[in-house]
């Protein structure tokens, strides 16, 4: 029955047998066993109340349990062992706390050496090791940044490149590549574009240039372009020997394009600079003593105009206060300025009898203006107390010959002003603006540079224009960096022996600042250009504009200001010196910068600047016109066809006298042969009408072509074809009758023909064509093959031209060989007679005038030997 019976019950059974010794409680037995059995499943297992994972996590916790418990058992023992050797263990752990451990050198650098040298040696090595990965690292560092930058700047470029593709307007900027300082040029903008010529260039052999009329060019700015036309119609103008203002057309040149007319960005712009040089040279005739003079007048007649406008907008702005009403004279014009100036103070003089006095600030605004005039009037009916001994006339007097450039310091009446001026001075602190400007008046026309330098010192100019004005109206001795250092020659004379202010202190004064603080920090570098301009440095204008990296928008304009001095003599006011000629040095090294760049993007153009490098003459030398064609290789475009006397090319408008035209030509030709550019110097010879100095060129060439070239074949053509083409060409030429025939070119036409023939001759033996071969040596007559003709071709082979003997060793060994190839294809008689024509050609190697080579003497032995 126990066999059958279920598991349930066997367990029954097992427990009441356990526990039967014990004599438990058999009802709570039977209560526990009715529990498991109320408890089982519909399978028959009893029910279970924890899974595995919460069996594992109550073994956990017992473990922990029993760790912390073994754990304070251990920390008890270990209390107890410090207190047995006298260690209080809170003190330990407070001390313990505070330990901070640091590394030494010895844990970094582990000292295994056993002497200093080796200890050294040791520091030595890991410094050099420390120094290479530090520098691979910096390394790495700058490659990524480079990477970036030139990234950046492609994806830049492309982006201009494609919205020009697709149409769209771009404005020009500054550069962002490093490139030379006139790249500008070749940023992607709009230009008219040269046709190139329907000739093919040749191939690539240097001894064609291209012959294109011109390259294609990249896209230029308009304001490039425009400045280009102007350069041209200056360059036109000096040929004809007419005047022409170059500021004028630079400007006309700046303000075509609408969207470039401002050319820069702030309170001055490109066509101000140029408005400002145009009012400079209006009506002036430099290269005179009073030439600085006028070119000062001109600045300040600017300043006064600028003044003059910025009156009529303070008018227009304040219409009511200014009251002009219906008289607009330059005086009225004042008094409405002045109504508007002094608002706060009540009725004026010229509004109410006993108004506010206005009379020194009338002149000073109308000399301001440049309403000088009204200043002399109002000077006239003044009765101010300190002319009490002069009067309103006799200071009216000096006011005009101070306008006019004939003030002389003389007699008491300087002396009068002199001492008010000194008077005032002292009286500082009891100034007004009527004082502040009756001050300003009498140091302007006494001059006096103490007084000037006090009220420059007390800060009285509202604007830098006042001070620049100022400081102009002061200037009585006009010597310069640009003027000779001799005593100059100005129209004010000084006679009481008072130094005076002389244009050098100016510009001396205006240079103690960095150009930086005229910039605005390099945010409008035009406003420093304006300083420059009115202070009369236009060297340095040249000087900022092509190096500050705050004009790098502006390399192209540098090089026109440059053209625009030179052409009207800025550089070298008052005669030469050092600093002149060094201003006219850097001026044309510009102009021939840029001049270079544009070679081979439109030499048309280039021809232009380049006849601008030497001080704007519209003149060009052989070696810029040298250096044009080297460049560009637009020879027929510059020079016209050949055989047209150059009359159709653009060299023949800057020098239309044909004689003339050919020397340079010639001229050029014998500098590119001396710098081994020989076929620059036949393209020059050719043009000049000189083809037998262009033949020699190319006999030369073709002498050399017959020793290193190889033989034709059908993938790469005829290796000799363009330089015959080019020999046939100039021999055309000289039977013609357009070029210069005489015995020289004759020789060289007999040169190219034997040439022809060696070349023709030496292909067929290198081709084993050796019955042709024969055929052409026969042709050859400065090689006998009959024993009667070698005296006398051994005495006439030195009348052989030069690049035809160069060829002799060449052309007798092929001539052996091909002989003695052919006798042993021969027998009998033929054979007999092209072994003695052997014997002639080694008896003429050692007889020969021209010295042949020892091996290849020994080479013809040995084939006469094997023959015999």
């Amino acid at each position: 029955p126990s066999a059958v019976a279920p598991w349930w019950w066997r367990a029954r059974v097992f427990v009441a047998m356990a526990f039967a010794a014990n004599a438990p409680d058999w009802d709570a037995l039977l209560q526990q066993s009715d529990e498991i059995v109320s408890g089982i499943d519909a399978h028959g297992f009893p029910r279970i109340e924890r899974d595995i994972g919460q069996l594992a996590d109550a073994t956990r916790q017992l473990k922990s349990k029993a760790s912390r418990r073994e754990a304070g058992n251990e920390w008890n023992a270990a209390q107890r062992l410090l207190a047995q050797q006298g260690f209080d263990s809170e003190r330990l752990t407070q001390d313990l706390h505070m330990v901070e451990a640091t590394t030494a050198f010895e844990d970094i650098f582990q000292d295994q050496s056993l002497n200093v040298e080796e200890y050294v040696q040791q520091v030595h090595d890991a410094s050099v090791v420390a120094a290479i990965q530090q520098a691979q690292n910096d390394a790495l560092e700058n490659f990524d940044e480079f990477l970036m930058r030139a990234m950046e700047t492609d994806w830049a470029s492309d982006k201009k490149q494609l919205l020009h593709y697709f149409g769209r307007s771009l404005t020009p900027g500054p550069q962002t590549t490093p490139r030379s300082p006139y790249s500008a040029a070749r940023t992607p903008y709009t230009i008219a574009r040269t046709t190139p010529a329907a000739t093919t260039p040749a191939k690539a052999d240097v001894t064609t240039p291209s012959r294109n009329v011109a390259k294609p060019s990249q896209y230029l700015p308009p304001r490039f372009v425009q400045y280009a036309k102007a350069v041209k119609d200056l360059n036109t103008a000096v040929l004809r020997g007419s005047k022409m203002n170059a500021a004028d057309a630079f400007k006309e040149a700046v303000e075509i394009d609408a969207a470039n007319a401002m050319g820069g960005t702030g309170s001055v712009n490109l066509s101000g600079c140029w408005s400002l040089l145009s009012g400079l040279l209006t009506g002036k005739e430099l290269h005179d003593e009073d030439a600085t003079f006028d070119l000062l007048k001109g600045a300040k007649s600017y300043l006064e105009k600028g003044h003059a406008r910025h009156i009529l907008e303070v008018i227009r702005q304040n219409p009511a206060i200014a009251s002009l009403g219906g008289n607009t004279s330059n005086r009225t014009k004042i008094q409405a300025f002045l109504r508007v100036k002094y608002r706060d103070r009540g009725a004026l003089d010229f509004d109410k009898m006993g108004g506010v006095d206005t009379t020194w600030q009338q002149i000073y605004f109308c000399l301001r203006s440049g309403f000088y005039e009204e200043a002399l009037s109002i000077c006239k009916g003044c009765n101010d107390v300190s002319l009490s001994q002069i009067g309103g006339e006799g200071l009216a007097k000096f006011l005009k010959d101070w306008m006019v450039g004939q003030t002389e310091r003389r007699g008491s009446v300087y002396s009068i002003l002199d001492a008010e001026c000194e008077r005032l001075l002292k009286e500082r602190s009891l100034w007004n603006e009527s004082t502040q400007h009756k001050i300003m008046l009498f140091s302007i026309i006494t001059g006096n540079r103490h007084v000037a330098d006090r009220l420059h010192a007390d800060y009285l100019f509202r604007t830098f224009e006042d001070f620049m004005w100022f400081k102009l109206s002061l200037i009585r001795d006009f010597g310069s960096e640009a003027v000779s250092t001799e005593e100059p020659k100005s129209p004010f004379v000084v006679g009481d022996g008072r130094s005076t202010y002389s244009l050098l202190d100016f510009q001396s004064y205006l240079k103690q600042f960095d150009p930086t603080h005229y910039t605005k920090n390099g945010r409008e570098p035009l406003l420093y250009v304006t300083v420059l301009l009115l202070s009369l440095q236009f060297g340095e204008v040249v000087t900022f504009l092509s190096r500050d990296p705050s004009a790098e928008a502006y390399r192209c304009d540098a090089v026109h200001f440059a053209i625009a001095f030179m052409h009207h003599g800025l550089l070298s006011l008052g005669g030469k010196n050092a600093n002149a000629q060094q201003a006219e040095q850097e001026a044309s090294s510009i102009v021939h910068s840029y001049a270079k760049t544009l070679s081979s993007e439109d030499p048309r153009i280039a021809l232009q600047y380049y006849a601008l490098v030497d001080g704007a003459k519209a003149t060009i030398s052989g070696r810029l016109l040298r250096e044009l064609l080297v460049e560009s290789r637009s020879f027929d475009l510059i020079l016209g066809a050949i055989g047209a006397d150059g009359t159709g090319g653009e060299l023949a408008h800057f020098i239309p006298d044909r004689a003339a035209r050919q020397q340079l030509l010639v001229k050029a030709g014998l500098e590119c042969e001396f710098s081994a550019q020989f076929e620059e110097a036949r393209e020059f010879y050719m043009h000049a009408g000189y083809p037998g100095s262009a033949l020699c060129i190319i006999n030369r060439k073709l002498s050399e072509a017959c020793a290193k070239y190889p033989l034709p074949s059908a993938l790469h053509g005829d290796p000799y074809a363009d330089i015959v083409r080019l020999g046939q060409m100039a021999v055309q030429t000289i039977r013609s009758g357009m070029g210069v025939e005489g015995e020289k070119d004759r020789k060289e036409m007999d040169a190219f023909e034997q040439l022809v023939r060696v070349k023709d001759f030496l292909i067929y033996a290198k081709q084993e064509k050796y019955p042709d071969a024969l055929r052409m040596l026969a042709m050859l007559s400065f090689i006998p093959l009959e024993a009667h003709r070698i005296d006398k071709c051994a005495s006439d082979v030195h009348k052989l031209h030069s690049a035809v003997s160069a060829r002799l060793p060449e052309i007798l060994l092929s001539a052996a060989e091909c002989l003695s190839r052919a006798a042993f294809m021969s027998t009998g008689e033929a054979a007999k007679g092209l072994l003695e024509q052997v014997h002639c050609i080694e008896s003429f190697a050692g007889s020969s005038k021209v010295r042949v080579p020892a091996h290849v003497c020994a080479q013809l032995s040995r084939i006469s030997a094997s023959m015999g």
